[in-house]
């Protein structure tokens, strides 16, 4: 089967990728939904200005996956951890959440 190129119309991302880099930034909003990246979860939080997606940081991962979807979520970035022999530094974060109506 042949792809036909000149009807090809290309999807552009509508998602902006939240990635703290100073400690103490944090994201607000709803937990919309989550989806498996090519890196891992992706979580989807709508700030009410713009739906924003989590990085795949394993720490963060493992945290949001206990916040029910839908809930009131907020992100606070705490920064570099201290990394295990043989492995990279983990990104650390706390995860607060509220279920809301």
């Amino acid at each position: 089967m042949k792809f036909p190129e000149d009807k090809a119309k290309k999807v552009e991302s509508t998602v902006r990728y939240w990635n703290a880099s100073k400690e103490g930034e944090q994201v607000v909003g709803i937990l919309q939904s989550s989806y498996e990246g090519q890196f891992g979860m992706c979580y989807l939080i709508n700030t009410g200005d713009e739906v924003v997606g989590t990085p795949s940081h394993k720490f963060l991962q493992n945290q949001l996956r206990e916040v029910p979807s839908g809930s009131m979520v907020r992100i606070t970035y705490q920064g570099v951890g201290e990394a295990k022999k043989g492995q990279s530094a983990p990104q650390l974060y706390t995860v607060e959440y509220a279920l809301v109506d």
